[in-house]
């Protein structure tokens, strides 16, 4: 049984294997053809990204950073708001 199992593994890993590359390429492409700005206007309004999805694909656009400084930030803030006993 597990050795089946590790053979469809190994042949899903495979067949996917030629769609991640074109995902990387396209990526690599838009990183390429657009500002940062640009970047990130696609891909977190018009593909719903999160600014940790951007970051995790390798880019590092400062509207990413400004929205994690924002966010640490304001649970700073909340967190202040509270008092130990």
């Amino acid at each position: 049984m597990a050795p089946r199992y590790a053979s469809a593994l190994a042949n899903v890993a495979d067949a996917l294997e030629p769609r991640q590359e074109l995902i990387e390429a396209i990526i690599g492409y838009m990183g390429e053809q657009h500002d940062s700005a640009e970047l990130y206007d696609i891909l977190h309004e018009a593909l719903a990204m999160s600014d940790q999805d951007i970051l995790s694909l390798g880019f590092d656009l400062p509207q990413c950073r400004e929205q994690l400084r924002r966010e640490t930030s304001e649970q700073k803030k909340k967190r202040g708001n509270h008092y130990e006993r």
